[in-house]
């Protein structure tokens, strides 16, 4: 039998178990008088979310050391995840705003200008790549 032809018998199948979950409950509670016209609306996940990340600005310091447990950072009200590259070594140079990279446990560099036009984010990425 065709995938097709399961699917054609199983929509009536799924219609009827669907429909016997929608009943009537002749029971009056006080539920029922609930009234539903009013909604509030759910926040998004990047209104809601505050992860617990310290803000960038905090983190991102040329020379200081990056946290070892570093997943992100706060840029306002925006999470910024944790964004790099993984070398040969099995070692990840995380990277900040196109100036700035470390690895974790290590000191924070500030490019001059942008990363890949920077020499020293050259010469490690090239030890990086092996």
């Amino acid at each position: 039998m065709s995938p097709r032809s399961l699917l054609a018998l199983g929509a009536p199948v799924l219609s009827v178990v669907l429909l016997a979950g929608c009943g009537s409950d002749s029971g009056d509670t006080a539920a029922d008088d609930t009234d539903t016209s009013s909604s509030t609306s759910t926040p998004t996940a990047e209104e809601s979310y505050d992860g617990g990340f310290p803000t960038c600005e905090e983190v991102w310091q040329e020379g200081e050391t990056l946290a070892e447990d570093y997943l992100g950072c706060m840029d306002g009200a925006t999470p910024v995840d944790l964004d790099g590259i993984e070398c040969e070594s099995g070692q990840f140079i995380i990277t900040f705003d196109d100036r700035f990279w470390a690895v974790a446990d290590g000191p924070i560099a500030e490019a001059d200008g942008a990363l890949l036009d920077d020499a020293d984010y050259q010469d490690v990425l090239a030890s990086c790549r092996g």
